[in-house]
């Protein structure tokens, strides 16, 4: 998904509150100062070709519907923010909101309560992978094997080596 200059994302505000509508509807939603219809119509035409929204022609006028809702715009928004500033990692993030105090223990509580997130255990994971593809586990122990028996081949030394 493309991100959305200023503008666009204006647009698309708007478009958000109505869902769907012609030229004429998402001007009447759009927020003052209200631009000129045709910097309107060229802006829909964008954002139809960043795949935001579709259009559906109705004789001479086209409706617009929106193919991307807020929440998956601000999703896709946040998880670029995380990889461009803090490294990929959103435990960074939390670590600078905690330092900035924008955050606390205390204010997470609620939201760790009534989201439970489970881990399987490391034991349980080697297990799961084998059975949903034994084949291709079986071939990497094989491997492994071979690798551990080629260095021993390497080093030259051998078992009757250390007993006789």
């Amino acid at each position: 998904m493309k991100s959305l200059t200023p503008a666009e994302e204006t647009l698309m505000h708007a478009l958000w509150t109505i869902e769907k509508g012609f030229l004429k509807d998402i001007m009447e939603a759009y927020p003052d100062p209200k631009p000129h219809h045709n910097t309107v119509a060229t802006v829909l035409k964008i954002l139809v070709e960043k795949g935001f929204l579709k259009v559906k022609p109705f004789g001479r006028l086209h409706r617009y519907e929106i193919r991307v809702s807020k929440e998956q715009y601000y999703q896709q928004l946040l998880r670029l923010f995380i990889e461009e500033y803090y490294q990929a990692s959103p435990e960074l993030l939390l670590a600078e909101m905690f330092r900035l105090e924008l955050l606390n223990k205390d204010s997470l509580t609620p939201y760790i309560a009534t989201t439970a997130v489970t881990t399987p255990e490391p034991e349980t994971v080697s297990v799961k992978k084998e059975k949903e593809q034994p084949k291709k586990v079986k071939a990497e122990k094989v491997k492994k094997k071979k690798k551990e028996k080629s260095k021993k081949k390497k080093s030259g030394v051998k078992s009757t080596d250390i007993t006789g």
